[in-house]
């Protein structure tokens, strides 16, 4: 899928997920019966990869959320788009994010 400015994603209903300070633990579930070990995904997303997770709320485009970078952060708009959007393609190929 094509990650356009206007894509909207919310989190999987088959993941948990618990931020601790600044930083995010997600759990995606294997389905059962699992394959194999790869149907579960385990992540920890630092200070910047917490912030977008915490915008991908269903309400938020990736527009939205890359000015959300750039006004909360040190970072110019190119930089913080091509961060959102390789992270997004990230965790949408494993299936913790589906778009709205």
């Amino acid at each position: 899928m094509k990650i356009k400015a206007v894509s909207i994603f919310t989190k999987s209903p088959a993941v948990a997920h618990r931020n601790i300070d600044e930083e995010t633990i997600v759990i995606k579930a294997a389905q059962f019966p699992a394959s194999s070990s790869e149907d579960r995904v385990v992540r920890y997303f630092n200070g910047s990869g917490t912030f977008i997770w915490k915008n991908i709320d269903g309400k938020n485009t990736v527009g939205d959320i890359i000015n959300n970078i750039v006004s909360n952060f040190d970072v110019n708009r190119a930089v913080a788009s091509r961060h959102a959007n390789n992270f997004i393609e990230i965790i949408l190929r494993e299936g913790l994010i589906i778009p709205h």
